[in-house]
């Protein structure tokens, strides 16, 4: 009778660890190296997308630009550090973009006006030479500096737009609450970890892949309380009031799980919280201190 009621539990118990986790009242999804959930990017952009983006980012600093300096009507190598400086603000972008138009024209000046027209042919030149088989922009490995901030603009504004909005709140709208804590917590060391689709619900090693969490990092809560020990972590949120609504979002229904990976020692740290959404939809954010 022993033995029957001994193998009786333990075929309870197999059964039980069989089952999917049905809420964040349960465990989070086992580690696995094995490749069980199918990811889909939604933030994979074309060369023309992140040209269009540089062009509106430089014309709209480049607009700043001519209102601060209006009696420069020709910018040329000379005045062009004069020209792209407002203020304590020296916009780089403004300055590369001029330098390398009159390089590639072999002009020695040009009119501002005649800037803004240029530019995204003159992104396009540059980008168009880096693409994917499919035909999406890829960056090289040494980078294209002068691209990048317009590559990130680009990708955010295409994963926010495929993306479904969770508990109907739009990704521009959650984007917004992250951007107030950053401001709030006034660190560089912070991102936007955008959103991808998954065919089910990850694994922990499978979410380090995808949201590309630093390998020192260790997970460290999950459901709710991931979300609260986020918001807490000193040298993440740190209790800022600006991290409340965003919070009360990721604590509600739209949400189906939460994951918090942290990492920390001498030389810095990094707290990440990883969401998915009733959409399955994986994405997050992360902050932290670096030397």
């Amino acid at each position: 009778m022993k033995l029957a009621a001994v193998l009786a539990a333990l075929s309870v118990t197999a059964a039980l660890a069989g089952c999917a986790a049905p809420n964040d009242a349960d465990a989070p999804a086992a580690s696995s190296e094995v490749a069980l959930t199918t990811f889909t990017p939604l933030d994979r952009v074309t060369p023309a997308e992140v040209a269009a983006a540089y062009a509106e980012d430089v014309s709209a600093h480049l607009e700043t630009c001519r209102a601060a300096h209006p009696s420069i009507a020709e910018v040329d190598r000379d005045n062009l550090r004069v020209f792209a400086r407002v203020g304590n603000v020296s916009y780089f972008d403004v300055s590369e973009a001029i330098e390398a138009l009159l390089d590639e024209r072999g002009l020695d000046a040009i009119a501002p006006g005649e800037v803004p027209t240029l530019l995204e042919p003159l992104a396009l030149r540059e980008l168009g030479a880096h693409v994917d088989g499919d035909g999406f922009y890829a960056p090289p490995r040494e980078g294209q500096l002068q691209f990048y901030y317009a590559e990130l603009h680009a990708r955010e504004a295409k994963a926010h737009a495929l993306a479904t909005a969770p508990g109907g709140k739009s990704f521009t709208e959650i984007r917004a609450l992250w951007r107030n804590v950053q401001s709030a917590r006034n660190t560089l060391d912070s991102s936007w970890l955008r959103p991808q689709r998954v065919s089910a619900e990850p694994s922990l090693t499978e979410i380090r892949k995808a949201m590309r969490v630093p390998f020192d990092a260790h997970f460290e809560s999950w459901g709710n309380t991931a979300v609260a020990e986020f918001g807490e972590a000193h040298e993440g949120p740190n209790g800022t009031p600006a991290f409340a609504p965003l919070a009360t979002f990721l604590e509600s229904d739209a949400i189906k799980k939460r994951w918090l990976f942290q990492a920390y020692d001498a030389s810095g740290s990094t707290n990440i919280l990883v969401v998915l959404d009733e959409h399955d939809q994986l994405w997050g954010m992360q902050m932290g201190y670096s030397e």
